[in-house]
């Protein structure tokens, strides 16, 4: 049997004595949508892993990103400006970092 993991997303990444830590989130039961507010996550598991393995994960992920825009399933998009911000205000990715929607058709 295989133990698989649901999560919205990642929280937080972090680089701590020697190892990377990834949190997985989740929408909070709470979260009901609907309104302004933004959606409430909750932390549910951490992956911990090296560098090295981190790095290979990238390369995987930044493949799999590359297929699912070839395919048309997500898109890029830039603000306004050509610069997206994180929502900390802290760090700015390139223009070429793209936040992605998915198409439903």
């Amino acid at each position: 049997m295989t133990n698989e993991i649901y999560a919205d997303g990642i929280g937080e990444i972090a680089f701590a004595q020697g190892v990377v830590r990834i949190d997985l989130v989740s929408l909070s039961p709470e979260y009901r949508g609907g309104d302004d507010s933004p959606p409430k996550f909750e932390f549910k598991q951490r992956i911990i892993m090296s560098p090295e393995g981190f790095l290979r994960s990238f390369d995987i992920m930044q493949g799999l990103v590359g297929q699912l825009l070839e395919k048309g399933v997500i898109q890029k998009h830039r603000s306004e400006s050509g610069v997206a911000t994180d929502t900390t205000d802290t760090q700015q990715k390139s223009s070429d970092e793209f936040s992605a929607s998915i198409n439903n058709n």
